[in-house]
């Protein structure tokens, strides 16, 4: 982008705002926004699953309520845009059971809502179940911590197909263990967790690495403090998605998420540092999470600036 610019006053500029101002604040300006708008798509290689609200019919275009897969805001299907290991897609066949795209929810974009009864979307095992280590990168809000099932509370955003491969995120009330928490399951074999206690407000992008006793978590790109419950998450490999709630959707643990799903990527094997941030800058950008901290740095030394010069 080119910008002219004419100025109209006393030549050499008599007033505090100058031409060497200007130059700095257009600088930091210019600079800030290119931290936020140049947002690169996520890395690819070993990327098994990835669903996008904001194209859910995984055509590149985001069409809103035009989107193929739902009709009046009910999404039947939510296409996997991976092209690997089968890319089993997410349905959902019951017009009872199905989610609602909410437009305009995130950052001016659409999200899958679930109403935390009986919403879910499940998708076919994948041609080989991925085995531990693996990534999930999902951009999520719970709005409340569960609904009662199995004597426990918890809601699931993200769980296997079965019940023997299983990698699980959840948000549920922990009684004994400071009360609202993030938690991984990784299944068998033996029950185990990761949890990382919070209360969360606003949406998250969350990323889960599986790999049980040495399972990690971070939360809106930071490391964070988890702590483990017999081990860590199990050892299970994933054989499938299912969106919005447990595994076994018609047994007494429904456990559906009540709160909504942005954008989920999934890969068989976990990235290196340089990916994972930059898959984690790419979601906080396109959702607009938390502020990016260039863009807010470069503006507050702009304005610093700008203000040491008007002072002078």
């Amino acid at each position: 982008m080119i910008i002219h610019i004419r100025f109209a006053g006393a030549a050499g500029g008599g007033g505090w705002f100058n031409r060497r101002t200007l130059v700095v604040v257009f600088s930091a300006m210019a600079f800030a926004a290119f931290s936020e708008v140049a947002q690169a798509g996520p890395v690819t290689n070993n990327l098994v699953f990835w669903v996008d609200a904001d194209d859910l019919d995984g055509d590149g275009v985001s069409e809103g309520l035009g989107e193929s897969g739902q009709t009046a805001g009910s999404v039947a299907t939510w296409v996997n845009k991976s092209a690997i290991n089968g890319a089993p897609t997410a349905t959902q066949g019951s017009a009872l059971f199905q989610p609602t795209l909410t437009l305009g929810a995130l950052n001016g974009r659409p999200v899958v809502r679930f109403d935390g009864l009986d919403d879910y979307l499940q998708s076919a095992s994948f041609t080989t179940a991925l085995a531990q280590p693996t990534e999930m990168y999902i951009v999520w809000k719970a709005d409340s911590n569960g609904s009662p099932g199995g004597g426990f509370f918890a809601c699931i955003a993200v769980d296997g197909n079965s019940g023997s491969a299983r990698q699980a995120v959840t948000y549920e009330f922990i009684g004994g263990q400071g009360g609202d928490s993030l938690t991984m399951y990784g299944g068998a074999p033996t029950f185990g967790a990761l949890i990382f206690n919070s209360t969360f407000s606003a949406p998250i992008y969350e990323t889960a690495m599986f790999n049980g006793a040495s399972s990690t978590m971070r939360v809106n790109g930071q490391s964070v403090a988890a702590f483990n419950v017999n081990g860590g998450p199990g050892t299970e490999s994933l054989g499938g998605v299912t969106l919005g709630g447990r595994y076994d959707l018609f047994g007494g643990d429904r456990l559906t998420l009540d709160g909504y799903i942005a954008e989920l990527l999934i890969y068989s094997s976990p990235l290196n540092t340089t990916d994972r941030d930059a898959v984690e800058s790419y979601l906080n950008g396109h959702w607009s999470i938390v502020p990016e901290p260039t863009a807010t740095l470069l503006l507050a030394v702009g304005g610093l600036l700008l203000f040491h010069r008007r002072c002078r």
